[in-house]
């Protein structure tokens, strides 16, 4: 399996060795989310994805959040993730408001396993958490959800989340 991502050309400042936007490196790039800053956001269970789903699937309806689309890379870690995640809310000063962790890996270049996937997606509230994140919501992994948002719609209220991390990557 290959993991590439799609032509990026812009190159923006570096910041402790993580790169917030387009990323011109794609060999570096490891975490890769979408953010939305909503005045509501709602997410109800519909079907199970994977066999090993939860019976119990949550759902989440909040208002003025930050909803991250998180997509896990081989090679991502909990502290490549995490680190990222939490770099990324303490910067937007989005630290007051709760934040929505979803899980896209269906659509990721080169998804991390299943297993693993799902075992860390499930660790990452408390995670955050246990740095200082408080208001950490996350749907369930391995759920099809049906999704109602409503985007602030400023500039800035939505975007990529790239972070540029050393990470094991898997042999191509």
């Amino acid at each position: 399996m290959s993991c590439v991502l799609s032509s990026c050309f812009s190159i923006i400042p570096k910041r402790r060795n993580k790169i917030w936007g387009i990323v011109a490196d794609k060999e570096n790039v490891t975490v890769k989310a979408l953010y939305f800053y909503t005045q509501a956001f709602s997410a109800l269970p519909a079907l199970p994805a994977i066999r090993s789903a939860s019976e119990k699937p949550r759902a989440i309806s909040v208002k003025d959040a930050t909803v991250i689309y998180l997509a896990l890379e081989q090679g991502d870690t909990d502290q490549s993730v995490s680190g990222c995640l939490l770099d990324f809310i303490r910067e937007r000063r989005r630290n007051g408001l709760p934040v929505v962790i979803h899980s896209f890996n269906h659509l990721s270049d080169c998804p991390m396993p299943l297993n693993p996937a799902k075992k860390l997606y499930e660790r990452l509230p408390q995670q955050l958490v246990a740095t200082g994140i408080e208001h950490i919501l996350s749907t369930t992994f391995g759920w099809i959800y049906e999704i109602s948002m409503t985007d602030v719609g400023e500039r800035g209220s939505k975007g990529r989340i790239l972070c540029a991390q050393i990470a094991e990557r898997p042999s191509r």
